[in-house]
Parts: structure tokens; sequence; C-alpha cells
């Protein structure tokens, strides 16, 4: 769903809880003093790009709609600097682009996937539960679960540490799990094969019983890699 002018109210807070957009399984985290001063400006980094295939077209058109209504809404403008941008705001990539989030500094709001914003510490081992896991639960239930059996709260309180408001993104439901290059029948015939995975499922898959290597890269990256091909499986 796309959010439209009348989920918006009175305050900054009213206006980011009631935005509905219809993004990816994605963590929107919001700085908590950003917004104190009603005439500002905001930079939203995305890990998405503004290129028009199919995988990132839904999360530029939805960002472009959340900024539009947030504009329209308030005194706040906004900034969207996309995935290929980052490099030149920001040399250090996205871990610069979080440390500067936590930190208020130049950077209001990202929007990417939890696990693509490590904090190294004992907290990156649980970011798996805030978005699609293997046999997890599917839209609606995460969904039930962040509204209303606790899972806001829980979010609340893993980002609070770092001073931050994490919101749900959107969802994209079940996924397939890859396009493989060669058939997959036994854990041995994972054994070499480069997939283009995070999170969760790649550290299953870089174990030694398994002998994968499995590596993060932008959604926007997967037809190139496939194209090369440079991965077994994306």
């Amino acid at each position: 769903m796309k959010a439209t002018n009348t989920y918006f109210g009175r305050n900054k807070m009213h206006l980011i809880k009631k935005c509905v957009i219809g993004l990816s399984m994605a963590v929107m985290s919001l700085h908590s003093q950003a917004g104190t001063n009603p005439n500002t400006h905001w930079k939203m980094v995305s890990v998405f790009s503004p290129s028009p295939s199919i995988l990132d077209f839904p999360y530029q058109q939805a960002l472009i709609a959340f900024k539009r209504n947030i504009e329209a809404s308030t005194n706040i403008t906004v900034e969207i600097i996309w995935s290929n941008e980052i490099a030149a705001n920001f040399p250090g990539g996205v871990p610069e682009v979080f440390e500067k989030l936590k930190g208020g500094r130049n950077v209001q709001i990202t929007h990417g996937l939890p696990r693509q914003f490590t904090h190294n510490d004992a907290r990156d081992e649980f970011k798996d539960i805030f978005e699609n896991l293997p046999f997890g639960p599917n839209t609606e239930e995460f969904q039930t679960w962040i509204k209303f059996g606790g899972g806001q709260e829980l979010y609340n309180e893993f980002y609070a540490p770092d001073g931050l408001l994490p919101f749900v993104g959107g969802n994209t439901g079940t996924q397939m799990g890859g396009w493989f290059s060669r058939e997959i029948n036994q854990k041995s015939d994972f054994n070499g094969l480069r997939i283009r995975l995070a999170g969760f499922a790649s550290e299953v898959l870089n174990d030694p019983e398994f002998g994968a290597t499995a590596f993060p890269s932008p959604v926007g990256a997967v037809i190139g890699l496939n194209k090369q091909r440079s991965v077994g499986c994306c």
C-alpha cells in the first residue's frame, strides 16, 4: 500500500508511524532527534538504486512517494541518497552511513535490510528476526507479530541503544531460495558455489559443512552478476 496524505498527523512521530509503504521487507531507521526543528532538511539514504530495473523500481517509487508525502504534510524537506550515490557522499559506505545515523550527523533516515546495518556486537546475531527468515512467518504473520504481538516493542528495544526509531518499511513475503547454475541435491553440491546472499542463511551456507561462499550485494547488482556469470546462485 502506498502512503497517502490522509495518514499524516500533527507531529513527526505520528507522521512516521502512520506511513505504510509498499517496500521490501526492510527497516526504516529514524534518528530520535530528527525533525525537532520545524523547518529542517532530512537526508534519507537508501540501499536501493534509482534504476528502472524491475528489482529496484518498486522501492524507488515508494521512497519518492514517501518523500513527497512528508514534504506535503510538514515543513521538512527530504533528500534521497540512492545506493549508487553512497560512495560519493560517504566514502566509508553503508557502515559510515549507519554511524552517522546513530550520531544524528548528516543522516536522518535510512532504508534497507537490518542485516546491512551491522552493530559489530551480539545484536547482529538476532537481526534476522526483523526480516524474512527461512521457514519463518509469512507476511500476515509477521505484520501481526509487529503490530499486536509485541514485535514493535522488541524492535524499539533493539535499536534504543543507538538512539534510533525503527519501523517496518514493507514486506515482500515469501521469496525464492535462489536461482542456481547447477542442480542441488545434497549438501556437498554447495561446495565451492558463490552465492549472492546475506544474513542468517549466508552464515549457514558459509559453514565448512556446506563450503559455499555467500556474500551480500545490492539488489540492483543481481542482473549484472548473472550476466557476468560471476556467481552460481542469486
